[in-house]
């Protein structure tokens, strides 16, 4: 996504969650970019991850609450992110 990581910023594996394997004993974090194609504002309550480990399907909820708003001029005060549920 251009624009999304400071510039000289490299991602492994970027843009590759959708089957992306993680080794026993190795950890992982998801970074999601979010970029808003016209002014206004968008987020999450809450997000699903679907998983497989040990050939168990897993789903885990993150209540963790994400909103983005644009221009910045129009809500550089005013930008508040939902409570959790």
């Amino acid at each position: 996504m251009p624009g999304f990581l400071p510039r000289g910023w490299a991602l492994p594996n970027a843009g590759k969650a959708v089957g992306y394997v993680i080794q026993p004993g190795r950890h992982a974090e998801l970074l999601i970019g979010v970029r808003l194609k016209k002014a206004g504002v968008a987020g999450y309550h809450s997000i699903t991850l679907d998983y497989i480990a040990g050939g168990t399907r897993y789903r885990a909820t993150y209540n963790d609450p994400m909103r983005t708003c644009s221009p910045l001029k129009t809500y550089a005060n005013n930008c508040n992110t939902p409570p959790a549920d």
